[in-house]
């Protein structure tokens, strides 16, 4: 018989991916025959609800019977729901006609479907992507430069029925991953739009074959264009290092350094390029070298404070090369700003109350700076009827009470003694002190806090630095000591040199 052509429309409710060889079944009184329906095409016409679609499906006869309009047919598929992956659809009416145009079946409710054998079928699928107009785009670079700041851009298209939340764009340069995005909303009606990934070190020199892949909603799209970049390659020297001055009004172990870091490559160098700062082979810092093109230089300065005396190599170094600074840091030097102008003869007293609480040979402890330099003796001590310069007294701080003891400098005043209130900063000459020892002190603690404490009334200050030193701020401090160490011999030889 001759092939004849129908049409079946099926308003399908949710997302429909059919691929299908749907059999009708035609039987009357005399004959019983197989009809197959080959599906053709299908295309899609979205209507108000984002998951209700329906579709045109076009079929050819390719069997031996005629559909006639009053075959009775077997209908005991139509009551199944047809099923496809995941996704359960309920076909609801369709029409079948001749290819004369004259109608065959008004509805599915005169046919029965065979889905047994599926055939080929034209679809749009739920999610399909397209990425389009690749492009590499550098800030007055042209030709393209290697190691330069670059922005990959590039057109995403939604051509599908359905959205997809989160996609992936991966961005690739001759098969290595470089970079990822994630979109978001991505939906027909709003699913196109132009994207950008910024390299911010750019691309070796050479051709790169970039590619960009959009993957989501079981869809991908990708596009892969060539671009060459061009420039040799850097060559970060380290060309000087230097000391500056001290730092003034900082400790003599805070330093200021600079370093001169020079491109001598054919090649840009890449922003954020590193150069280690290490003293005494310990990693101490980075510095971080901006874009520098070949022949140009950077300069940087930073400070560095050592912890205590001795032999220091400070190196900078990139991966070409390092330069080195070997020097010596002496002993800081912390002092009050005054100081005794008749200090190579001071008189020392203490109180009955003094005397009476701790012995001779704890209270002459002090005795310990003379012999530093010639020009600083303290005398043993002198009846408490006597004028002295420094006398001892016993106390609790009214306000510390924890303080192991305190000093009290005086200066001359117009009428009477003025105490000083700011020894670090007031220059002026001491005419008398008080030295307070708590009463409860004993053993080493009560030697160290007068020797501590004498310091003071000389004119030292507390030690900053990590050097062993009996002017440590605190007893607890691990580089305090209950006495004198060469530390405070140089401070006491440079406030009375």
């Amino acid at each position: 018989m001759k092939k004849k052509i129908s049409k079946i429309w099926m308003p399908i409710v949710i997302c429909l991916v059919l691929i299908a060889n749907i059999a009708v079944f035609a039987t009357n009184s005399t004959l019983t025959a197989e009809i197959p329906l080959v599906v053709e095409s299908m295309n899609y016409i979205p209507l108000d609800a984002p998951t209700d679609i329906d579709y045109g499906v076009e079929m050819v006869n390719i069997g031996e019977m005629v559909i006639e309009r009053n075959d009775s047919v077997d209908t005991r598929a139509l009551a199944e729901q047809l099923s496809w992956g995941d996704n359960l659809f309920e076909v609801t009416s369709a029409e079948i006609w001749h290819n004369d145009g004259t109608l065959a079946l008004e509805t599915l409710d005169d046919c029965a479907l065979d889905m047994t054998n599926y055939d080929r079928v034209t679809e749009r699928s739920l999610v399909q992507f397209r990425v389009s107009s690749l492009n590499v785009i550098q800030a007055g670079n042209a030709p393209l430069q290697a190691n330069a700041p670059t922005q990959i851009e590039f057109w995403v298209e939604n051509n599908g029925m359905s959205g997809v939340h989160n996609p992936t764009v991966s961005l690739f340069s001759n098969e290595q991953l470089i970079g990822t995005l994630i979109l978001t909303n991505f939906f027909p009606g709003n699913a196109e739009g132009l994207f950008a990934l910024t390299l911010h070190s750019g691309f070796p020199a050479g051709l790169h074959n970039i590619r960009v892949t959009v993957i989501g909603g079981g869809s991908s799209g990708t596009i892969v264009r060539p671009f060459t970049f061009q420039g040799g390659a850097a060559n970060l020297q380290v060309a000087a290092i230097t000391r500056s001055t001290v730092i003034p009004a900082i400790t003599i172990r805070a330093q200021e350094y600079s370093v001169r870091i020079t491109n001598v490559g054919s090649g840009r160098a890449a922003d954020h390029t590193p150069s280690d700062i290490h003293v005494n082979n310990q990693l101490l810092g980075r510095l971080s070298i901006p874009w520098l093109n070949p022949g140009d230089s950077v300069t940087f300065t930073f400070n560095i404070t050592f912890a205590m005396r001795g032999s220091y190599t400070v190196r900078a170094s990139t991966l070409h090369n390092y330069r080195a600074l070997v020097q010596f840091i002496d002993f800081d030097t912390e002092l009050f700003a005054g100081r005794w102008s008749n200090a190579r003869s001071l008189i020392v007293s203490a109180t009955p109350a003094t005397r009476s609480n701790f012995t001779t040979a704890q209270l002459e402890s002090y005795l310990a700076w003379n012999g530093i330099t010639s020009n600083v003796s303290l005398n043993r001590l002198v009846d408490p009827t006597f004028d002295a310069h420094i006398k001892m007294f016993t106390g609790v701080h009214p306000e510390a009470p924890g303080l192991l003891g305190w000093v009290n400098l005086f200066r001359s005043g117009s009428h009477q003694l003025e105490l000083i209130t700011d020894p670090l900063r007031d220059p002026s000459n001491y005419v008398f002190a008080e030295v307070v020892i708590r009463p409860d002190l004993r053993g080493d603690m009560l030697t160290g806090t007068i020797i501590h404490e004498f310091g003071h009334a000389l004119g030292l200050a507390h030690t900053e630095c990590l050097d062993l030193s009996v002017m440590a701020a605190f007893p607890s401090l691990p580089n305090a000591t209950n006495q004198i160490m060469p530390h405070d011999r140089h401070n006491l030889t440079m406030r009375y040199r």
